[in-house]
């Protein structure tokens, strides 16, 4: 049996399992029609390998633009083609090596735009729109009722959703890549990795704060830390690499601290994004993630606590795909304007989450 046919196996037997049950109000994400079929296949792209730069090869019918700005290209994606480059941390020279022991092993270096992450929100608990709909018995609210706490009012001020994260290492899956990419973490299959419900800490904000006490910092500057940011956004908005001494800072998104699911407004897919990357920045803080980029990650990554944002880019896939990727930060109007979905409230949103992989391919 093969990869993929093992993953939809276990993805089934998953869903249906005693844990699951199905409800009517939870829409189903269909992740291997959705996420592979709309996934942005061309933003793996740029490759190096042994210093060279490969693009994607084509750039024809799907990436242009009629000068309406809503053309919708053959997988259904609207609005104009849009992709972040390399990020500026990234591993470009031709050679490494790798230490094993006392010995230094040469080889030759590779990187590219790995497909990692699915992330899903969804305002009701335990709806699972990755695993077809289901919705878990094993979350608080898993019948339907938010699990929020309810320290915060609903309504177009603040919006609070669940979010849940899952390994999507679909390269891999589809025996894509070389060995050098599979090291950085233990995932081989989809497999669930978070759920918001049962994590206190994005739940509270109190809690929150005792987790990522530097939230306190970011408090204390008060109207500072947004007017700061403002010196991200220039670099967000041409979909270049997010300034990552500016920690705090989601380019035009904002401030993405505290780690919690409340988010101040009713823009759809700003909040959505700002959650996702809440949870990313989350899931580095408790040491669940790692750094892929740069040399020192090269033979092996490390964990990272603090969240690299030059590492990570995202894919709009549900309802509707977007016809690229963007950088954290990267203004929603730029990439969701053309896609014909209004963003209403109480809609499920799924991203993927691409991750620069650099890679040392090294003698044996």
């Amino acid at each position: 049996m093969n990869n993929l046919s093992k993953t939809l196996l276990s993805l089934a037997v998953l869903s249906s399992s005693a844990a699951f049950a199905g409800d009517a109000r939870c829409p189903s994400h269909e992740p291997f029609s959705q996420a592979v079929n709309n996934l942005c296949w061309d933003c793996i792209f740029p490759i190096y390998v042994a210093g060279v730069k490969i693009d994607a090869s084509s750039k024809k019918e799907d990436k242009k633009d009629s000068g309406k700005g809503d053309e919708k290209n053959s997988k259904g994606n609207f609005g104009i083609f849009h992709n972040p480059g390399v990020p500026s941390d990234a591993y470009t020279k031709p050679f490494c090596s790798c230490r094993e022991g006392k010995i230094d092993k040469p080889g030759i270096s590779e990187s590219l735009w790995e497909p990692a992450r699915l992330v899903e929100t969804t305002y009701m608990a335990g709806c699972m729109p990755a695993l077809g709909g289901a919705v878990t018995k094993l979350c608080p609210g898993g019948n339907g009722v938010s699990s929020h706490s309810g320290d915060v009012p609903y309504g177009n001020e603040h919006d609070y959703r669940n979010v849940h994260m899952y390994a999507f290492p679909i390269l891999r899956i589809l025996n894509m890549t070389t060995d050098a990419v599979y090291v950085k973490d233990g995932y081989q299959d989809v497999s669930l990795m978070e759920l918001s419900e049962l994590n206190p800490f994005y739940k509270d904000g109190s809690l929150s704060m005792v987790a990522t006490p530097e939230t306190m910092i970011v408090s204390a500057m008060s109207a500072l830390a947004p007017i700061a940011c403002l010196g991200e956004v220039p670099m967000t908005m041409t979909n270049h690499s997010p300034v990552e001494s500016l920690w705090w800072c989601a380019g035009n998104w904002g401030v993405y601290y505290p780690l919690v699911g409340t988010v101040l407004g009713s823009n759809s897919f700003r909040a959505t994004s700002l959650e996702a990357t809440r949870l990313l920045a989350l899931m580095h803080r408790e040491g669940r993630e790692f750094n892929t980029i740069g040399k020192d990650n090269m033979c092996n990554a490390h964990v990272s606590e603090k969240l690299p944002k030059q590492q990570w880019k995202m894919q709009h896939y549900f309802p509707v795909p977007e016809n690229g990727s963007h950088v954290i930060g990267y203004p929603t109007i730029l990439w969701n304007s053309m896609q014909h979905y209004p963003g209403i409230k109480g809609q499920t949103d799924g991203y993927v989450l691409f991750r620069w992989n650099d890679c040392c391919n090294h003698m044996e």
